[in-house]
């Protein structure tokens, strides 16, 4: 399969009062023709500022440090904006999470489609512009689209909207759709309508996809390859059977046992103890070992290796591999590294509210 996007040992600071802080660190993935990567991980692990480096959208404040980022074959990580423009919208574009944001409140829902055509249409006649625009207004399934092309965001309801984002991003036919958070600020029933429709153009359009979200349902039913980011890293990634039945990070493994379960021998919900930690002041060692109900000793020390477990299935964990269970035995959910008096140097956010252990 053609890659289509390839990021290798991409590492993004970003420059504030207080210094630099390394919010993307040492990244590596590949996105192949006519798949779809969900990026996963609470917030604040990373997952949009490395959506935005490959797509040259970072602030003033943030700078690609290390790494390549490469879309199709062809090495952008040095692109100007004026290269990244000709890019953007034909080899790939963006769903953001709020399309009433992403809108124009002022123009018409047609006119802001007609302005993505014309960017990369810029000879097409006037009546196949028009013809382009509700071609795409029914690709997404927006209904009435000769009524609907002459009314306003407003007028639109919150999956209307989104599909109107999705009509832009779709107008220079890219090979490659980015989508942070796509369903996040739509209800259940909208959220699926709007899956589905994404699945469908994939299909349709052979397009690939990275999606960037927290709700591990939408992974399982849109995805087949996941990657698990914590601060900054990637910590797991495979393809969704990897993923979702032969879990082996233990953060992934608090990321499933923070769900509700229909499984009546689950009582209750086991959340990941404590809180991201500073990507300005990160532990030494894993950073996930002061949260770790598995940390020993070594895992404040030696940062883990990205191991392969099987072909595809990518771990950061000194213990990937040693069977542990996948849910958290209740005395270790308790018994965080801090709490065992492990000897946790530079931990951050002081996350159970105790001093580690010097």
């Amino acid at each position: 399969m053609r890659e289509l996007l390839k990021t290798e040992h991409l590492s993004v600071s970003f420059f504030t009062k207080s210094g630099e802080v390394e919010a993307v660190r040492d990244v590596s993935l590949t996105v192949e023709e006519g798949e779809v990567l969900a990026i996963v991980g609470e917030s604040g692990c990373g997952k949009s500022a490395l959506c935005k480096s490959i797509m040259k959208l970072l602030p003033k404040t943030a700078k690609i440090k290390s790494g390549k980022i490469l879309a199709d074959g062809i090495d952008i990580t040095d692109y100007t904006q004026r290269n990244m423009s000709r890019l953007r919208g034909a080899l790939f574009s963006m769903i953001f999470q709020d399309p009433m944001t992403s809108l124009n409140p002022t123009m018409t829902i047609g006119k802001q489609i007609e302005e993505a055509v014309r960017i990369h249409n810029k000879k097409m006649p006037k009546k196949q512009v028009k013809k382009k625009v509700l071609e795409l207004m029914q690709l997404v399934e927006i209904d009435e689209p000769e009524v609907r092309i002459s009314q306003y965001p407003h007028e639109f309801s919150g999956g209307m909207r989104q599909r109107a984002v999705m009509a832009i991003a779709l107008a220079g036919n890219p090979k490659i759709l980015f989508a942070d958070e796509p369903t996040t600020a739509l209800d259940v029933t909208i959220q699926a309508q709007v899956l589905e429709l994404m699945k469908q153009l994939i299909r349709e359009k052979e397009m690939s996809m990275l999606m960037i979200t927290h709700d591990l349902g939408v992974v399982a039913e849109t995805c087949n390859k996941v990657a698990v980011m914590y601060a900054g890293k990637i910590v797991e990634s495979g393809t969704i059977e990897d993923i979702f039945r032969r879990t082996a990070h233990p953060y992934t493994k608090g990321l499933f046992n923070s769900l509700p379960s229909l499984d009546k021998k689950i009582r209750r919900l086991q959340p990941i103890r404590g809180l991201m930690p500073d990507p300005a002041n990160l532990p030494t060692g894993c950073a996930f070992h002061p949260r770790c109900p598995y940390a020993d000793e070594s895992c404040a020390k030696t940062v883990p290796k990205f191991q392969e477990l099987e072909p595809g299935h990518f771990c950061r964990c000194s213990h990937a591999g040693k069977g542990l269970d996948l849910y958290f035995p209740d005395e270790a959910v308790n018994e965080t590294a801090y709490e065992k008096g492990l000897p946790v140097s530079n931990p951050g956010n002081n996350i159970l509210g105790k001093e580690a252990v010097p």
